[in-house]
């Protein structure tokens, strides 16, 4: 589990990094083209990690209705994800500003593995006297993530951006924040989307 390495890039980066929002990818959007009251419609599909939308590289292709029907179940997932990805966010910026409730929030969000380790990591940042006070700790974008090792994972990158927000140590400014970028793998826990583990991603510039 990485997740503290992470944690601790976003809470004690030395110094600022640039950071511009890129737009969040829209899900694959097929279209279904009518072609007769008497013939089977044509599919379009798109591929499951093509640039955001409009892109004239990307260009939907025809396929079968299995395979639309896949794309369409797949793009549900991502969706999903990212709902749950944008919530733990939220519970994150709690325990980033020292509120002990985002960890309540983290178990409806993240395996046990992943959600005690976050607790911790923030409880030891915690004690140490970490903080952050002021700005605004947003996700910038989340996008679509490709597993090196597992193409047919269900994994979304993002950025964190902590650099409005100022790094405190027992009520004193240590520095302003600065932003982490990182990976997030889902596994399906009973009849919901969880997320399986945080993997901090070489490059922290959004």
């Amino acid at each position: 589990m990485t997740y503290r390495k992470a944690v601790a890039v976003a809470l004690l980066a030395a110094s600022l990094v640039g950071c511009q929002p890129a737009p969040t990818p829209t899900t694959s959007g097929p279209s279904v083209v009518a072609t007769g009251p008497d013939i089977e419609p044509t599919y379009e599909c798109t591929p499951e990690f093509a640039a955001p939308s409009p892109s004239p590289s990307v260009r939907p292709t025809t396929c079968s209705r299995a395979v639309y029907d896949q794309m369409k179940a797949r793009d549900a997932q991502y969706a999903e994800a990212e709902r749950i990805y944008r919530e733990f966010h939220e519970a994150e910026v709690q325990l980033a500003r020292g509120d002990v409730g985002g960890e309540a929030r983290l178990k409806a969000l993240a395996t046990p593995e992943v959600e005690s380790a976050v607790a911790q990591s923030y409880a030891a940042d915690r004690k140490d006297g970490y903080t952050f006070a002021g700005g605004d700790i947003s996700l910038a974008w989340v996008r679509r993530y490709r597993e090196p090792d597992d193409a047919n994972a269900l994994a979304l990158e993002g950025c964190t951006d902590f650099r409005s927000a100022r790094l405190m140590k027992r009520g004193k400014a240590v520095r302003q924040g600065a932003t982490v970028v990182r990976a997030l793998s889902f596994t399906t826990a009973g009849s919901s989307l969880r997320i399986s583990n945080i993997v901090e991603l070489p490059d922290g510039e959004c």
